[in-house]
């Protein structure tokens, strides 16, 4: 009798086990609705004890596949993900159905509309709207995204104005980073700009009595222009034609002192300060040393300019 018992006992014991071990049956395919995936979107579980269905289904295996792309998952390679999470209950995981799954992610197209709106709205905040013009010369193809929330951010505008601007949009489904999109966007920006009356020469100073106010699309210039000043004590760097913008380029600070100025040279003997006057034979800022021709001397000596129109002399060895 104990023997039949036994017997029976050892019939039955694998069946108990069995049925203790977690299941997976895996589907042949799977269409996911997020960015990631869990085992439960790949196949269903069956579970005795329930804490061992929670845990392994909510296990993330990976990240979904982009739209209109297709990844097949072995059960081999799934065993192995589950071997590296290293949750108890995925090594008593008993497997059936099928032998690989084919993961598609379920997709939704942002609108290029859309994309370019948000391109815009961060241009119009660098450069301002008042005189800018937008306009998409090359179309967006609408953005194939995963399944979920769709939110748009512009990255920040740092360049200068030109004809031809891209502007950065980050992509994100459900508040997760997806892809960044580069927008390509034509503009005109017109302000007020100051235009050359006639030729100027290199070196000239800066005099409003030279330029006229004129509004101009300031995206097409080389360099920004100088808008609004021109009553700051600068010189011309180069040359100007009539009708050329003005723009930061051919500006240069006026030097303290110009060649061929009449300058006070200052020297120190002792307590006493001797000054005389010379004259430079070349533009020099403050700090800088040039060299200057004393009265009616006929040779040239340095000196360092100390303030606007007058030099002290540099000691000789």
């Amino acid at each position: 009798m104990l023997l039949d018992r036994l017997a029976l006992g050892a019939l039955l014991l694998p069946l108990v086990c069995a049925e203790a071990m977690p299941t997976l049956t895996l589907h042949d395919q799977a269409v996911l609705t997020g960015t990631r995936y869990r085992l439960v979107d790949v196949g269903t579980l069956a579970c005795n004890e329930q804490p061992d269905c929670i845990a392994l289904g909510a296990l993330f295996l990976g990240t979904a596949p982009r739209p209109g792309t297709t990844v097949r998952m072995s059960k081999t390679q799934l065993q192995a993900q589950l071997r590296q999470l290293g949750l108890p209950a995925a090594g008593r995981l008993a497997w059936a159905g099928a032998d690989a799954v084919a993961i598609t992610a379920k997709a939704q197209s942002v609108p290029a509309e859309q994309l370019a709106s948000t391109a815009s709205a961060a241009l119009i905040q660098a450069l301002g709207a008042d005189g800018l013009e937008i306009m998409v010369t090359t179309p967006v193809a609408p953005l194939l995204a995963p399944d979920g929330v769709v939110s748009l951010r512009a990255r920040p505008v740092l360049l200068a104005p030109r004809s031809a601007m891209k502007v950065d949009v980050d992509v994100f489904i459900d508040g997760r980073f997806y892809r960044a999109v580069a927008v390509p966007l034509a503009i005109a920006l017109r302000r007020p700009v100051l235009v050359a009356r006639h030729g100027l020469s290199a070196g000239a100073k800066l005099d409003c009595a030279d330029f006229v106010a004129e509004e101009r699309d300031i995206a097409k210039l080389a360099t920004p222009a100088q808008v609004a000043d021109c009553q700051r004590s600068m010189r011309l760097r180069h040359s100007m034609r009539q009708g050329e913008v003005l723009d930061l380029a051919r500006l240069a600070p006026m030097p303290a002192v110009r060649q061929g100025d009449r300058v006070t040279v200052s020297v120190q003997q002792g307590g006493i300060v001797i000054e005389t006057s010379a004259v430079a034979l070349a533009d020099g800022e403050i700090g800088k040393t040039i060299q200057i021709r004393p009265g009616q001397a006929s040779a040239a000596i340095p000196a360092r300019v100390i303030a606007a129109g007058k030099l002290t002399l540099m000691e000789t060895p």
